[in-house]
């Protein structure tokens, strides 16, 4: 059999398959290879060149083939349309806000949900690349209380904004050391950090922390122990700080212990707001 003048028939000059070569994604990149191997005779038969560029005997047949029949420029094109995505931007809006709820912590969840609210079937691996082309990932869920006031979070978010802003010095109530379980990690979508609703193990340590947003003054005292008495020591030399400071009259914010509750403050010069229950600005520290 007469062996093919590879040289003669590619019409493309090795200068300019290197550069196509060089332009081209993984794919169309082996097929140019292999065409300029053959042209700069480093391959003298098809099976050697496919071999160099890693492609099967018959692969490489087809290939010559295809490039001696249509030229070129056909092994530049991959005719590849892609595939339609199973949701379409609406059902992936709802997934993400579903997972916006903050109790799906893992995968598995997620295929039974899609599959009663919107009648989709995803494999694990599929429904892996879907949430990874949403930017899904697992994040830290941040500790909230499971007793946590939302209601009344809200109706203090409102009123707060009535307070004049001189004035307004928040109370810290005691420190306790919190115990908790370690956060889970749950998906989330981008630019948002989950909930992880948690149940709180305390050990007392108590330090009373008065801290004005405002200007920055913090006063502080760690009491032996917590009960009116205490508190009570605790606003008078307050009192006599905000007296040497020459501050007016103070708005205290803090939450609802019964050493808070129980005092007269009238007579320290003080005005108090009571937190909503369970809110890890206040009782939790």
């Amino acid at each position: 059999m007469a062996r093919i003048d590879y040289p003669a028939l590619v019409r493309e000059e090795v200068s300019e398959l290197l550069r196509i070569e060089q332009q081209q994604r993984a794919l169309i990149r082996d097929r140019v290879r292999f065409i300029r191997l053959l042209k700069e005779g480093k391959a003298q038969t098809q099976r050697q060149a496919g071999e160099l560029v890693g492609l099967k005997r018959r692969k490489s047949q087809l290939l010559w083939k295809q490039c001696r029949d249509q030229g070129l420029d056909s092994l530049l094109q991959t005719h590849h349309k892609g595939s339609w995505a199973k949701l379409d931007s609406c059902q992936q809006a709802r997934l993400l806000q579903r997972l916006d709820q903050d109790d799906i912590s893992t995968q598995r969840q997620l295929p039974a949900w899609l599959q009663a609210e919107m009648g989709v079937t995803y494999s694990q691996p599929g429904l892996s690349c879907l949430l990874t082309r949403l930017k899904v990932k697992l994040k830290t869920g941040r500790p909230v209380n499971v007793r946590k006031d939302e209601a009344g979070e809200a109706a203090f978010e409102r009123t707060s904004r009535a307070w004049p802003l001189p004035t307004a010095l928040p109370l810290t109530s005691p420190t306790r050391c919190a115990t908790a379980p370690a956060p889970t990690h749950n998906p989330a979508s981008p630019g948002r950090r989950p909930r992880c609703p948690v149940r709180l193990g305390y050990e007392w340590a108590y330090l009373y922390v008065a801290l004005c947003p405002f200007t920055g003054d913090v006063f502080a005292m760690r009491p032996p122990r917590l009960d009116k008495a205490g508190f009570q020591v605790f606003l008078e030399q307050l009192a006599l700080h905000l007296q040497e400071k020459g501050t007016g009259p103070a708005l205290l914010i803090g939450d609802g212990a019964a050493a808070h509750t129980a005092q007269v403050w009238g007579q320290h010069g003080l005005d108090w707001q009571r937190l909503p229950g369970a809110q890890p600005g206040g009782a939790l520290l």
